[in-house]
C-alpha cells in the first residue's frame, strides 16, 4: 500500500512539474503584446512617449507662442487626458519631465517665469482628468526628472541655481516630496561628483523608482546610484557605461524586482543598445533581443518604441 502510494505521489507531481513546465513554455510562445498609439499633438512637436504605472505620457516642447499640453494613454494607446499646463500668474513656462501615478494621477516638473519677474522651478500635482491640484515652487531646486513612489510621494532630481542662472557649490540632487508638495527629505550630495560648475551631474541624467530603491544614473560622471527611498541613504554605486565619442545614454530604468537597465545610443550609426547591470560584478551587459529605443518597463519586460507610435513588450534575455 504504501509503494502504491509513494508511486501515486510521485506521478502527480511529475505531472505537475510538466504541466507548469508546458504553462512557462506556452507563455514563451506568446507573440510580444504591441499597441499603436493614437497620434496625438495636432501637428505640435511632443516628446517620445512614456511609459509610466501602466500608462502612456507625453507633452509638447513649448515654442514660446503656446501653452504646453500633457497627453495621458492607457496601456491601449487609447486617449485618456489631454491637459493643457497653465501656470497662474505665469508669462511662461516650460516642461522637463511627467510622472504618473499609478491611479493616473499626473505631476509635471519644469520652470516658469512669473509676471513678478521671478523665475522658478515647480511641480504641478494633476488629476487623472487634467484637474489641477497643487502648484509647488521649488527654488532654487529645478526639478528636471521625475517619479512617483508605490505611496503616491514623488522623487524628483535636478540642481539649484542662484539668482544669476549659476549653479550653486552645494546642494543634494535629489528630493523627495510627500503628496502634500512638501519636501521630506534630500539626496545625494553635489560634492559626491568631481565635476565643474554647470557641467551639472543633473544634466542628461535619469531617474526610476522600483519598490523601496531609488535608481540615479548620472550620465556626466558614468554611475548607477541607488539610494533607500524611506531614509534617503546611499545604498550603493556601480560605474556606468563607457561609451565611444559618438555613443550616449537616452535611458535608464528599473523593473518591479529592482533589475536595472540602460538604454544606449550611437547617434552617428543610430545603433541603440540596452545594457543590464550584473550587481555581483558591477558590470553592464548587452540585451541581445532588445535593440530599440526603450520607453519603460512593465513589471520585468521592457517596452521598446520600434516604429512610429509602435509600442512592443519585450522580456530581455
Amino acid at each position: 500500500m504504501m509503494k502504491s502510494t509513494v508511486k501515486f505521489l510521485l506521478t502527480l507531481a511529475g505531472s505537475s512539474l510538466m504541466a507548469a513546465s508546458s504553462a512557462v513554455a506556452a507563455d514563451a510562445a506568446k507573440p510580444a503584446k504591441h499597441v499603436t498609439l493614437e497620434d496625438v499633438g495636432g501637428g505640435r512637436t511632443v516628446v517620445i512617449p512614456k511609459w509610466d504605472n501602466g500608462f502612456f505620457v507625453r507633452f509638447e516642447i513649448p515654442d514660446g507662442s503656446t501653452t504646453p499640453t500633457v497627453y495621458l494613454q492607457d496601456a491601449n494607446g487609447k486617449d485618456l487626458t489631454a491637459a493643457v499646463v497653465s501656470i497662474p500668474d505665469a508669462v511662461e513656462n516650460s516642461i522637463a519631465d511627467v510622472a504618473v501615478s499609478p491611479q493616473g494621477g499626473l505631476a509635471v516638473a519644469g520652470g516658469a517665469s512669473w509676471r513678478d519677474g521671478q523665475a522658478s522651478g515647480y511641480i504641478l500635482f494633476l488629476s487623472p482628468a487634467g484637474k489641477r491640484l497643487q502648484l509647488v515652487r521649488t527654488a532654487p531646486f529645478s526639478p528636471r526628472r521625475i517619479c512617483f513612489s508605490p505611496d503616491g510621494s514623488v522623487w524628483a532630481l535636478g540642481w539649484e541655481l542662484d539668482a544669476g542662472g549659476r549653479e550653486l557649490p552645494e546642494y543634494n540632487i535629489l528630493r523627495h516630496y510627500g503628496r502634500d508638495g512638501v519636501v521630506i527629505r534630500s539626496a545625494i550630495p553635489r560634492s559626491l561628483f568631481s565635476l565643474p560648475g554647470h557641467a551639472g551631474p543633473v544634466s542628461q541624467s535619469y531617474l526610476s523608482v522600483s519598490g523601496d530603491h531609488v535608481g540615479v544614473y548620472v550620465s556626466k560622471s558614468k554611475e548607477w546610484i541607488e539610494v533607500s527611498s524611506t531614509t534617503g541613504a546611499m545604498l550603493r554605486r556601480w560605474a556606468g557605461l563607457s561609451l565611444g565619442p559618438n555613443s550616449a545614454v537616452i535611458g535608464a530604468f528599473m523593473t518591479d524586482s529592482g533589475s536595472a537597465y540602460i538604454n544606449s545610443e550611437n547617434r552617428q550609426t543610430q545603433v541603440r543598445t540596452v545594457h543590464k547591470l550584473d550587481r555581483i560584478n558591477g558590470t553592464w551587459a548587452d540585451v541581445k533581443n532588445v535593440s530599440k529605443r526603450v520607453v519603460g518597463t512593465d513589471r520585468e519586460s521592457v517596452l521598446e518604441l520600434f516604429a512610429h507610435s509602435q509600442i512592443r513588450w519585450v522580456m530581455p534575455d
